[in-house]
């Protein structure tokens, strides 16, 4: 069903008023509109949830609903916030027998262009293989040549291929345990180069010592063995400098030391227990390492 209801958009929120006005303009203006857009306020501290309330209150197929957060940490907690929005989004639908044959899931602080559902709409019907697509959005203060990033804020799911999982991730890092899990069973992801927008820059990817901790105990969480973590290291003394890599060091050794459980997901923690062979043979990966021994060789 291509154009305005062949899908429900999730958007997980959290003391995110500085962008609302921006989200609420982009997809009120995508010439795909949503069947229904959820919006889960996670423990906002500022004015969001009454922001939001204000900014919907025109369209009643926009639903804005408040969940008890359990968790100060965004990537912690990110899985379970959506997958509720997921869930009680289908059940709204579900009542009127016309459950959308997509999900969305949109970030609060990203701003697409009007036709970026369309373009993923029409792509993943034409391709049965296919069950998840995004577009290439780029982050605010990137130059045109580092543009065109694909990420996970801008996401659109087969519904099926959710229900076949038993519903959407709750762990965290959602968007990369889908994606795994699709191509594990030779399912097709897509990039689609014409869908657009942009996403404010968030403290992991800016190199924030808080940041680069959080990034650094994920990898523990999801796996990433000891060799693996090494390699992912070593890369990053080598882009960034030994100063950022002891912030994502440090985040791995909380994790060692009994913060948290790794993922209980065998598959995922199996994908990650060898990364590191694949990072050897990631062309950026190569590319870093030739490129700091050139400047050492100098």
């Amino acid at each position: 069903m291509k154009g305005p209801g062949a899908y429900l958009l999730v958007t997980p929120m959290r003391n995110e008023v500085p962008m609302l006005s921006g989200l609420f303009q982009s997809v009120l203006c995508q010439t795909a509109r949503p069947r229904k857009w959820l919006i889960v306020d996670d423990g906002s501290e500022d004015n969001s949830l009454n922001t939001a309330k204000i900014l919907a209150s025109d369209n009643d197929w926009i639903v804005v609903v408040k969940r008890i957060s359990t968790s100060k940490a965004d990537w912690i907690n990110i899985g379970r916030v959506i997958s509720y929005g997921v869930a009680l989004g289908l059940d709204l639908c579900g009542k009127n027998g016309d459950i959308p044959a997509m999900v969305g899931v949109l970030d609060a602080d990203t701003i697409l262009a009007p036709n970026y559902f369309e373009i993923l709409i029409n792509e993943l019907e034409s391709d049965s293989d296919a069950v998840i697509a995004t577009g290439l959005v780029s982050e605010t203060g990137e130059s045109p040549k580092s543009r065109g990033l694909p990420r996970g804020c801008a996401r659109l799911y087969k519904t099926s291929f959710l229900k076949e999982l038993g519903g959407f991730s709750q762990y965290p890092s959602p968007e990369t345990i889908l994606e795994i899990k699709a191509r594990k069973r030779n399912y097709d992801v897509l990039v689609v180069q014409a869908a657009e927008g942009f996403h404010r820059r968030v403290s992991s990817n800016s190199g924030s010592p808080e940041g680069l901790r959080a990034l650094g105990l994920s990898h523990y969480y999801l796996g990433f063995d000891l060799a693996s973590f090494m390699m992912s290291v070593v890369l990053l003394v080598i882009s960034r400098g030994p100063t950022k890599a002891a912030a994502f060091f440090g985040g791995y050794v909380e994790g060692v030391a009994g913060r948290f459980r790794k993922i209980d997901d065998d598959e995922i923690r199996g994908h990650y227990s060898m990364a590191w062979r694949r990072a050897l043979y990631n062309p950026e990966s190569l590319r870093a390492i030739r490129d700091f021994l050139r400047r050492r060789s100098m």
